[in-house]
């Protein structure tokens, strides 16, 4: 256990009072130098911290096929420093970075590098989630990859522009069943959405909500929320 200063200070002044010849062996002053380098390691290491970073996730299209490539750092405060060893997912490895091909499901890639005596963690996570598909049909069965498919992200919050091409078609939002549409407006007005109803398409389910009302041709801007 690294000693506090004031115990250090303490062992220094008693050898430097000692007045026994030989007391001060090397074994006592070499102690005490080896005490205060610990204390300096400890100040050190809060000073600079050890840490790793880690790169190479991200949001990808479940159904797809992706090679994903984790980098990673290994920092002594702000400097990069180069570890002594480091792990992928408790593979040892070499160099800054590994390539993970065939890549369908969302993968945790957690990074532990040695330096020194001290191991740090880090994690990347390549996370795969089903689109969303809005746009407009009629109010009986729908096929929902007929609808327009939505950038990939993990909530359907956020303003949508779509088209009507058919007065008399209804708005479908469709999403991947862990989601939840809590409400829609247009133009500052709220859009009455029907209870969503189950549908599924070859990669998984999900919630459709439905408009409560037929919407006239035209383009629009909605709000999910």
């Amino acid at each position: 256990m690294t000693k506090e200063y004031d115990v250090l200070l303490e062992q220094a002044e008693t050898i430097r009072t000692e007045v026994e010849d030989g007391a001060n062996s090397a074994e006592r002053v070499g102690g005490m130098f080896k005490d205060i380098l610990g204390y300096t390691k400890n100040i050190e290491d809060a000073v600079f911290p050890l840490s790793v970073q880690v790169s190479g996730g991200g949001l990808f299209e479940k159904g797809t096929t992706q090679s994903i490539k984790v980098s990673w750092q290994v920092l002594k405060g702000d400097s990069q420093v180069q570890a002594d060893k480091v792990w992928v997912n408790n593979e040892s490895v070499t160099g800054n970075s590994k390539q993970f091909a065939g890549v369908k499901d969302t993968t945790v890639y957690t990074v532990r590098a040695l330096f020194g005596e001290k191991e740090v963690e880090g994690i990347t996570t390549a996370t795969f989630v089903l689109p969303m598909y809005f746009g407009f049909a009629e109010a009986g069965s729908l096929n929902i990859s007929s609808l327009v498919k939505q950038p990939v992200t993990t909530t359907p919050s956020g303003t949508y522009n779509l088209t009507n091409t058919t007065t008399g078609h209804y708005l479908w939002l469709c999403v991947p069943d862990g989601m939840v549409i809590g409400k829609v407006t247009s133009s500052g007005f709220e859009v009455p959405m029907m209870e969503a109803v189950p549908g599924s398409t070859t990669l998984g389910g999900y919630k459709c909500y439905r408009s409560a009302n037929a919407i006239v041709a035209g383009s629009y801007q909605f709000t999910l929320s």
